[in-house]
């Protein structure tokens, strides 16, 4: 069977859109040879196949942007289905260091913040009195941004302006602190 580039098939006769055709065809021709390389890339059959799935609707979004002069159709599929494979190769390694590091710092009493168990105090002395002051409103009393305005007599702006960078300086230390525990790794 002569598979022809996306670029040249005519619609099909039963009604499919020629992309669609298009894809039927590459699917039909590449995914034994596809799936082959993902299940040596990461090793699972299983996970291989889902990410089967994730390369063909990446295959489908860009099937228009494929250029025979730059590559051959084989080497272009296998280069999506590579990326697919290790973007998701790397999201899993970073769940993995995340849970070991969790896991690591709970022995230590040290709680993450995101599921509320670090005590409250230490983690606002992280904060300059002003932002500390606002973030604790909001999440100790679950007052509304409007609501710690009123509350403490400040422009809506200006409280919003102390929550946003309150919780950036939280985001840096939580990601100085991950960073640490990779280093140490």
């Amino acid at each position: 069977m002569t598979i022809l580039p996306p670029n040249q098939l005519q619609p099909s006769p039963k009604g499919y859109s020629q992309q669609a055709a298009s894809l039927a065809s590459l699917y039909t021709a590449y995914s034994p040879a596809l799936l082959r390389a993902l299940v040596r890339l990461v090793g699972d059959r299983e996970w291989a196949e889902d990410l089967m799935h994730d390369t063909f609707l990446k295959i489908a979004a860009h099937l228009d942007d494929y250029n025979p002069d730059q590559s051959e159709l084989y080497t272009w599929l296998v280069t999506i289905a590579r990326r697919v494979a290790l973007d998701e190769l790397r999201k899993r390694k970073v769940r993995l260091d995340a849970a070991s590091y969790i896991r690591e710092q709970s022995s230590g009493h040290i709680y993450l913040a995101v599921n509320l168990h670090l005590p409250i105090e230490q983690l606002y002395e992280i904060l300059p009195a002003k932002q500390r002051q606002i973030l604790a409103l909001i999440y100790t009393q679950g007052l509304t941004l409007r609501e710690v305005a009123q509350t403490l007599d400040l422009p809506l702006g200006t409280v919003k302006t102390r929550y946003r960078l309150g919780l950036q300086k939280l985001q840096q230390a939580f990601r100085q602190d991950i960073y640490q525990y990779r280093m140490a790794c």
